[in-house]
């Protein structure tokens, strides 16, 4: 039977064809040539900059006059289609502003033949990027007297301007700080940017406008003005300071915003510094000192429960945390087991240290260290007019910047080092910000203004906090930049984009 079906077909393919065959002159053949298309297989492409690609077009037997040229886009999805939107209808493609949304597209170009309108297609990977993978955000103050947010690419160095204002068509007023969290717990990140009242929060991923600070709170205090935002590696636990009052943020409930002012059983309470500790798992705890009374809180990690108190330590430790009673200067943090606060008592200035009583990698204690430092009159005066502190992650110093000057603070011999960290030769510059980046990399930053002209710096360290010898992989230790505007705060996002 299967023979039979066979043959059977097999005749009337034949009839078919003959009948083709006799049919003369019923169909014409035109022979179109042939076009072959060769671009880039992949290219990236930052948003608001150029995207530039010339094709090579190789032509047999045709011209190329008998072609229209085109380029698509279309957002790669999980959809099977996809959606092609035509950006430009030249054959060398050449967009001075591109601004597809940040995301990965197929980029397409097309020879259209005009009489048959039979198309044939290149392909390429095309990257929407913006450059804020891994990023230092500088929040820079323009020539309106508003603000704007540029970046410096790490670690490729790339300087990259006004990159708020690109995303939003408007500057910020009235800003002042920019807090930066990158959760382990949740795999997320957040961008909060405050303002003298108020704040914004902003995309991480493309510095998008997304809401007002009020959105932070579950009941929005009567004023937002937020001073710190401090967390632990994981960015379970989160603590905001707003005029003075400590709200309590868990990552692990949704949605997350900060709780009610925390509430003391005794007094009412003011928080003007906060000396924050992370051990080497990540763990963190905060000395919060409360201006008001004079005495140090933080938060009890209890289970079951966590709350707000005095810290509180036993008799025979140096100093007792809750009686200071003295004006708070400054809280210098960042090493995994020391942090210290600087607090005037009119006559005299003091260097106030904790430690990390635990020494354990599940647990951090804060325990007074040594007794207060009485500082002479020079290092009193000197860090009265420091405008940066910022401590090492490698050794019990700190960094202090006067003047146009950055210098080591000591803290096991209780001096400053003779020899000056960095001096800028621009004796009109002023360092607003320092920042130890990794322990690991061994990475301080910092950044400055002279006049209104903001500078940006980046110097590999040893372990002692002293530029690094070059390397192979690190040849040039020491990277500066300038050209912003004004520098207000800056933070380092590192989460790439996903």
């Amino acid at each position: 039977m299967k023979k039979w079906m066979k043959l059977y077909s097999i005749v009337l393919c034949s009839l078919f064809v003959w009948s083709c065959y006799d049919d003369k002159g019923n169909y014409d053949y035109s022979d179109l040539g042939e076009v072959v298309l060769e671009i880039e297989n992949e290219e990236t492409v930052m948003y608001g900059e150029a995207l530039e690609m010339t094709p090579k077009v190789t032509l047999k037997r045709t011209t190329e006059d008998q072609y229209a040229w085109a380029w698509e886009v279309a957002l790669k999805t999980s959809s099977s289609v996809p959606e092609f939107k035509r950006i430009a209808e030249t054959k060398v493609l050449n967009i001075d502003d591109f601004r597809e949304e940040v995301g990965s597209y197929d980029l397409r170009f097309c020879a259209i033949h005009k009489a048959s309108k039979v198309e044939t297609y290149a392909y390429c990977k095309l990257t929407v990027d913006n450059g804020l993978s891994k990023v230092y955000l500088l929040l820079s103050q323009q020539a309106n007297g508003q603000y704007d947010i540029d970046a410096v690419t790490h670690p490729g160095g790339i300087v990259r301007l006004n990159q708020y204002s690109l995303i939003n068509n408007e500057y910020i007023p009235n800003a002042e700080k920019l807090f930066y969290v990158n959760s382990a717990q949740t795999r997320d990140e957040l961008l909060y940017l405050t303002q003298t009242e108020g704040g914004k929060t902003i995309s991480p991923i493309d510095l998008a406008y997304q809401g007002e600070a009020d959105g932070w709170f579950f009941d929005a205090p009567e004023h937002l003005r937020v001073s710190h935002l401090v967390t632990d590696y994981s960015a379970r636990d989160q603590f905001m300071v707003c005029d003075g009052g400590i709200h309590y943020m868990n990552n692990v409930q949704v949605p997350l915003k900060a709780s009610v002012r925390c509430r003391l059983d005794d007094l009412d309470y003011n928080i003007t510094g906060v000396g924050t500790m992370h051990n080497s798992s990540g763990l963190g705890r905060y000395a919060f000192y409360d201006d008001k009374n004079g005495r140090f809180l933080e938060w009890k990690f209890a289970y079951g429960q966590n709350y707000l108190g005095e810290l509180t330590a036993d008799a025979t430790v140096p100093f007792d945390p809750l009686k200071i009673n003295k004006r708070f200067i400054q809280d210098i943090s960042g090493k995994e087991d020391r942090c210290w606060f600087l607090f005037d008592d009119g006559t005299d200035m003091y260097l106030y240290t904790f430690k990390d009583g635990a020494g354990v990698y599940y647990n951090v204690t804060l325990v007074p260290y040594e007794a207060p430092v009485k500082l002479d009159a020079v290092l009193r005066e000197t860090f009265s007019k420091a405008t940066a502190f910022c401590a090492l992650k490698t050794a019990d110093k700190f960094y202090y910047a006067v003047d146009n000057v950055i210098w080591i603070y000591n803290a096991s011999t209780h001096k400053t080092e003779p020899e000056p960290f960095y001096t800028d030769p621009d004796a009109n510059m002023r360092f607003v910000k320092i920042y130890y980046r990794d322990k690991d990399e061994a990475e301080v930053v910092f950044a400055g203004n002279s006049g209104d002209e903001g500078h940006f710096y980046q110097i590999k360290v040893d372990y002692t906090g002293r530029l690094a010898e070059p390397t192979e992989k690190e040849p040039e230790p020491f990277k500066s930049y300038r050209g912003f505007g004004k520098i207000k705060d800056f933070v380092y996002k590192y989460k790439a984009v996903s």
